[in-house]
């Protein structure tokens, strides 16, 4: 996953691989990743963190580039009634762009939350740190809308996570259709 984060960021924007990790081995609703002849060909990180980390996500005024695993809320372990969501990081290899790669991932996310909707969790919004213009196009696309700019050159991005559901629900109709 770092070699193919690495062909769209810059390290300013990238979480250390060791932190990364440790998201994945605390948290492991993390990271969901595609995997095509032992090749991942695309990642997503969408998860619930600490209330004032998102605030300064929302401000523009916290890189996640610097975000451990302990500010990730661990949802599988402590009883939670209330959650916003962050959208860290989308990417898909370039051969795998006009694939269902992207709308997968989504579609996975979209359903693990809704199964702790069901449970009585309530998910009210998500924010996104856009780095590059496809990460602007793709929180248009999920019902995100331009907040503000942070100050480590990105684009803060957010929506409730009812305009996130709306927008996934309208994409995977719209792929049924096309397919």
């Amino acid at each position: 996953m770092e070699q193919l984060e690495k062909k769209y960021y810059g390290e300013e924007h990238i979480t250390p691989y060791v932190e990364s990790y440790e998201w994945y081995v605390h948290r492991p609703h993390s990271i969901l990743a595609l995997e095509v002849d032992n090749r991942i060909i695309g990642f997503m990180n969408l998860f619930p963190v600490q209330q004032d980390v998102f605030e300064q996500i929302e401000n523009g005024t916290y890189n996640d580039k610097y975000l451990t695993y302990r500010e990730i809320i661990p949802v599988e372990s402590e009883s939670v009634t209330f959650l916003n969501l962050f959208l860290s990081c989308v990417v898909i290899d370039d051969h795998f762009r006009k694939s269902h790669a992207l709308l997968l991932l989504v579609s996975s996310y979209m359903d693990y939350y809704e199964a702790l909707q069901r449970k009585g969790v309530k998910i009210e919004w998500i924010v996104g740190d856009a780095v590059t213009a496809d990460g602007e196009r793709f929180f248009n696309k999920i019902g995100l809308k331009r907040y503000c700019t942070s100050n480590h050159e990105s684009t803060i991005y957010r929506g409730t996570y009812e305009e996130f559901v709306n927008a996934v629900t309208k994409m995977k109709a719209g792929s049924k259709t096309v397919s």
